[in-house]
């Protein structure tokens, strides 16, 4: 084989293999750089804060990995019926920082469409690497804006033919930075701006999985809407209400048409969200006659998507900006931004190396403790078990030794405390005049019940309340006179004095506590 054939086969070897082995080069440059603040994996938390023509709404959220939750979703009517003013919504949205709990989290703002142009524009595709330059050359021709009076941002939809498809969406500067500024000086930082379109757009991808779609809004004069490809707006339409309801199914007609077109002739669906915060029931019965709808209104997404979310007062504009800014890998519009896109840091290999040295050395510091921890653990159960027999005897006699303890200190305790029965008796007996007798003697640990008869029964009392035994001496029931007997029935209850004492003592010690 000639020189020329050895080299061709070798090449087209070398061509076989490249495909496996990119794959593979690709596989081992993602493990190596890698980074912890992938936005796949870090815990984000995001304040959505939407605009609108009489009101003002908050969704706070946040997203852990893949999963994005919303935890408050509340809205507040302006009480001059217009556009809320930058100090009403910088003092409102203060206040609630506490109860809603966002803290120092990203601060999102979304705009209503009157405050902002939208626009679909062509440009020649060699200005895709410098996409933002051309699109800052081109503002004042596209938007009503110049570059430095407006806030814009855009997105590239597509190219063909040589031509690349751009939405740009831009608003006027000094219209949106005194809410910027007011929530500031609240110590509130708005991070991103963006607009209702988009929002709307994030929130029924979220709530139904779709990308293709279309919002339709019912104004005083026009229907208005977009229609979504790949969740960013790829035509934006304003039909006349003279025109009517026909002019607008025309459109949804169009749609479909053009849904069959991109799915090779099957029969297309077309989903529509209706986004009007108002009474939306007549436009969804307008949208209902055209065969071949889903309809959804912006309200019925957020319930689908978070149904314990409370309903009083939230607006889906709010939770739809959360939603756009919050998801892994966003691509959401921020008018903040300019069109000027940071450029992503790819982690150094040596920092990857260092990294897994640190833990290393780590793991290595806390085992060595561990282990001469765990030998002498092992020694010292060995030597318990040489001596285990020994220190059950002892530890059984310890037993022994407290509970006959503990057995003499009751013994002396109640010796102490409590009066010998005996001494007891003798001192009723002694007490008692001839003329009485007793028919019944009861002695508890605290008191003393007789019953009996006496020529007067009163006489006893005076008796045995000048005992140093005997304290509280009282009559139990009425003294019956029992005339056979010619004596006076009488049931006394009376105390001991020591237990008076120590009940006494016990009140002042507890006072005194």
């Amino acid at each position: 084989m000639t020189m020329p054939g050895i080299l061709g086969a070798i090449w087209a070897r070398a061509l076989r293999l490249r495909s496996p082995l990119s794959s593979f080069i690709d596989i081992v440059r993602r493990v190596l750089f890698f980074s912890l603040a992938e936005d796949l994996i870090a815990h984000r938390k995001v304040v959505g804060l939407s605009l609108a023509d009489d009101s003002f709404s908050i969704a706070v959220g946040r997203r852990i990995f893949s999963s994005v939750k919303i935890s408050h979703a509340r809205g507040y009517i302006s009480e001059t019926g217009s556009f809320p003013t930058p100090e009403t919504v910088a003092s409102t949205v203060s206040l609630e920082k506490g109860p809603l709990k966002f803290g120092r989290a990203s601060v999102c703002l979304a705009l209503p469409k009157p405050w902002t142009t939208v626009s679909i524009s062509e440009f020649p595709a060699s200005i895709k690497e410098n996409a933002a330059d051309a699109i800052r050359f081109e503002i004042d021709r596209i938007t009503p804006f110049s570059p430095v009076d407006a806030l814009y941002d855009f997105k590239i939809l597509g190219e063909s033919g040589g031509k690349l498809s751009v939405l740009v969406v831009a608003a006027r500067a000094d219209l949106i930075m005194p809410y910027i500024n007011a929530l500031k000086e609240k110590g509130i930082v708005v991070s991103c701006v963006t607009t209702h379109l988009t929002a709307a757009a994030a929130l029924y991808a979220h709530a139904l999985e779709e990308t293709d779609f279309i919002t339709v809004n019912e104004g005083a004069e026009a229907y208005e809407g977009a229609g979504y490809h790949a969740g960013f707006p790829s035509d934006i339409f304003s039909i006349s209400s003279e025109k009517g309801a026909e002019a607008l199914e025309q459109y949804l007609s169009d749609r479909i048409g053009l849904q069959e077109e991109n799915s090779a002739g099957q029969p297309g669906r077309l989903s529509i969200m209706v986004t009007s915060e108002g009474d939306t029931a007549a436009l969804v019965e307008i949208l209902k006659r055209h065969e071949g709808t889903a309809i959804i209104t912006a309200e019925e997404a957020v319930k689908r998507a978070y149904p314990k979310l409370s309903e009083d007062g939230h607006r889906a504009a709010a939770v739809g900006c959360l939603l756009e800014h919050v998801s892994a890998g966003n691509r959401g519009l921020n008018l903040l931004s300019r069109g000027i896109r940071p450029l992503k840091r790819t982690p150094l290999l040596l920092s990857t190396i260092l990294i897994i040295a640190i833990i290393a050395a780590g793991i290595a510091y806390t085992y060595a403790p561990l282990s001469l921890e765990r030998k002498k653990t092992t020694a010292i159960d060995a030597q318990i078990k040489a001596k285990k027999d020994e220190v059950r005897k002892v530890e059984a006699l310890r037993k022994e030794i407290g509970v006959v303890t503990d057995e003499l200190a009751s013994i002396a305790a109640f010796r102490e405390k409590r009066i010998p029965a005996l001494n007891v008796i003798k001192e009723i007996t002694t007490r008692l005049p001839t003329n009485a007798w007793l028919t019944r003697l009861r002695i508890s640990e605290t008191a003393i019940e007789l019953d009996g008869y006496a020529g007067s029964a009163t006489e006893l009392l005076p008796k045995f309340e000048s005992s140093k035994y005997f304290s509280k001496v009282e009559l139990t029931s009425t003294i019956f006179r029992d005339k056979r007997l010619n004596a006076d029935r009488f049931s006394i209850k009376m105390e001991f004095q020591e237990m008076k004492k120590e009940n006494q003592a016990t009140e002042v010690r507890n006072e005194k506590k």
